[in-house]
């Protein structure tokens, strides 16, 4: 009776608020979604008002220009675009504009940096610290969750700043924001912690191992501050000295495994494998469910915030080895266990632990794929230049090392431009839908046409997709397609050739006359052509044949 009566409170509360919410003054948010009968409509509408932009910007703006987006809607601008999913929408943020979200942005982004700086403090003075005392296994016991604990705060923090101060409009952007804050920010403290010992002169080691200077012995003297710096500023070589770069790997190398091996026992295991929250969830919580619907709902974990954190843990891990690698190889082999293990974690959550997650956009596979990994591709190259320059004693100038940088932006830039470009080449597979709306009423012949090349050009289907294709994987697939194409036109011909021997000469006399430009159209007609009928007519009378293929 007791939980009956508190349930009837809540639910009495829950109307009252729903009535002062009903009754509150509420404003336009500036969002509207507009719902078309077809789907060509839709494809019409976003090229219109996409057309409308792109001469906006193209134009240069003086004075008594006119937008022309200013005369749908009472002179104000109309963005259209396609409406997201129902469940990636945030609807409460709806409310806030643009100028407010950037605000909120920069707030947070502040904060984390906030955060990045004091962890990054806190495993600098803990490597530090131990190498100078290192004590074995008691060291390491209190030096990696140090390392850990900084960079689980970063994690920690993110979402709540997500969730409390940013005003996203949908969840795809959200997490997108989420991932990028906590990937650069981890990756921030652990290579600025771990090059930072690069700069540090340690003093020579004792006389018994001077003998083995070429291999930095397991615990150092204090750094003999009263020396010249590990690094001398110079603007043709980065000058640093041999011995310090041999004592990174005591130093610096050790800030890696630290970084590897906490993230594999501490977070791969523990905290997404073992989650103890999950059992307290469902063992402490989920039982004292007064309803059998209210202890399902309970059982099954929110996954709204899985996927960013378990993308941000294998871009972390990546972007780490493969920048490292030149230094330590065995970062490669620790990254596959890494991500070896992280599948089978994932598998066992999504399919027993969590709930489906909400429907998102692949912005953050994109942001995955073209952003973080070019990034990690040329920090390998960079520091597989520096150390390997070092062991070879053969300096690198510092031109080297500017040009590589700037190769890096050009490749961002450009990456940023074909993905927008992309974006607005969203609508053009609806595009072809529309078209196809008309094609309906027109002959059998156009519409097999459009459907074969839709299937033999590359270019119609990378309009059906919204990942970027980089060069190499662009130029695979057209020899791909055109292979699959010519096999395809090769086995058509001899099928035209045995079954319709006539409309094949008869094809052939008209090829003569229109000259190789008609070469290519005839042997897609061909192929095209299943039924007798519809080849005979047109190759009986050339001239409606190259009429009909210039329509």
């Amino acid at each position: 009776a007791a939980q009956i009566d508190r349930q009837w409170v809540e639910m009495q509360q829950h109307r009252e608020q729903m009535r002062k919410t009903g009754a509150a003054q509420t404003s336009c948010t500036g969002h509207a979604v507009v719902v078309f009968k077809r789907m060509e409509y839709a494809a019409k509408c976003v090229r219109h008002f996409g057309a409308i932009r792109q001469h906006e910007r193209s134009r240069s703006v003086g004075v008594g220009t006119v937008d022309f987006r200013q005369l749908y809607f009472r002179t104000h601008k109309l963005e259209v675009t396609r409406a997201p999913e129902p469940s990636d929408i945030v609807w409460g943020n709806l409310r806030y504009s643009s100028l407010q979200k950037r605000t909120q942005q920069i707030k947070t982004t502040l904060i984390i940096m906030l955060i990045s700086c004091c962890s990054t403090v806190f495993i600098v003075i803990a490597t530090f610290f131990a190498t100078m005392r290192s004590e074995g296994i008691i060291t390491t016991l209190w030096s990696t969750p140090v390392i850990i604990g900084s960079n689980v705060a970063i994690f920690i923090a993110v979402p709540q700043l997500a969730l409390n101060m940013e005003r996203s409009h949908t969840r795809s952007s959200q997490h997108q924001h989420m991932l990028i804050k906590m990937v650069c920010f981890q990756l921030l403290n652990t290579v600025i912690a771990t090059v930072a010992f690069l700069f540090i002169q340690w003093s020579p080691p004792p006389a018994d191992h001077q003998n083995m200077s070429t291999c930095p012995v397991p615990n150092f003297p204090p750094p003999d501050w009263s020396e010249v710096s590990c690094f001398e500023p110079r603007l043709d070589y980065l000058n640093f000295l041999p011995a310090c770069v041999n004592h990174w790997y005591v130093t610096g190398a050790a800030v890696l495994i630290n970084v590897v091996v906490g993230d594999l026992t501490a977070i791969l295991f523990l905290i997404e494998f073992i989650r103890p929250d999950k059992w307290i969830i469902r063992y402490l919580i989920a039982p004292k469910a007064p309803t059998q619907a209210e202890m399902n709902q309970i059982w099954a974990m929110d996954s709204e915030f899985y996927l960013p954190f378990r993308y941000q843990l294998g871009l972390k891990h990546i972007c780490i080895a493969f920048t490292f690698c030149p230094a330590m190889p065995i970062l490669l082999p620790g990254c596959a266990l890494i991500m070896f293990l992280s599948f089978w974690i994932d598998r066992f959550n999504l399919l027993r632990v969590f709930k489906p997650p909400p429907r998102t956009t692949d912005r953050t596979v994109t942001m995955s794929v073209l952003y973080m990994l070019p990034i990690a591709v040329f920090g390998h190259i960079f520091f597989a230049v520096f150390f390997y320059s070092k062991q070879a004693d053969l300096p690198v100038p510092v031109p080297y090392y500017a040009a590589l940088t700037l190769l890096a932006a050009i490749v961002m830039v450009r990456v940023s431009r074909v993905l927008g470009r992309q974006s607005q080449r969203s609508s053009r597979p609806v595009a072809h839908a529309a078209e196809g709306h008309e094609m309906e009423e027109a002959s059998d012949l156009a519409g097999s046409s459009s459907a074969s090349g839709s299937s033999t050009e590359l270019r119609h289907h990378l309009e059906k997709i919204e990942m970027y294709v980089p060069p190499l994987a662009h130029t695979l697939l057209e020899h791909i397609y055109a292979t699959s194409a010519a096999n395809s036109d090769l086995a058509n011909r001899a099928i035209s050739s045995t079954q319709w021997p006539v409309h094949a000469s008869g094809l052939e006399a008209v090829d003569e006359a229109g000259g190789d430009a008609f070469h290519s159209a005839r042997s897609r007609l061909v192929s095209l052509s299943e039924m007798p009928e519809t080849v005979r007519p047109l190759s009986a009378v050339p001239s409606t044949v190259a009429g009909a293929l210039q329509v």
